[in-house]
């Protein structure tokens, strides 16, 4: 099993090194001229940002009045709405818990 492997990793290694010399062949041109292009360009560019401003907009729900609004999904309730485990001794103050 162990040159089974050791012939697949020779195989894997052959690939590489053709995809690797292949890649070269093909972008060596363009690596070459990319610093005469880069000379070429302006020493300064101008850069223009815009911003959208978004505006949450009311559920469909409450605009049509022949549906009745829908419960919140539980990922959108706060600390104090989610339901959870009760935990024994959690209406102690935390005094009492550390004695």
């Amino acid at each position: 099993m162990t040159a089974f492997a050791a012939c697949i990793f020779a195989v894997a290694a052959i690939v590489s090194a053709h995809v690797i010399a292949t890649s070269w062949l093909r972008h060596a041109d363009a690596a070459r001229s990319l610093p005469a292009q880069l000379r070429g360009c302006p020493d300064s560019t101008l850069l223009v940002w815009k911003a959208i401003e978004r505006v949450p907009l009311p559920a469909l729900a409450t605009l049509r009045k022949d549906r009745s609004v829908r419960p919140r999904r539980q990922s959108q309730w706060t600390a104090a709405e989610r339901p959870g485990l009760e935990w024994p001794g959690m209406e102690l103050p935390a005094t009492d818990l550390a004695a």
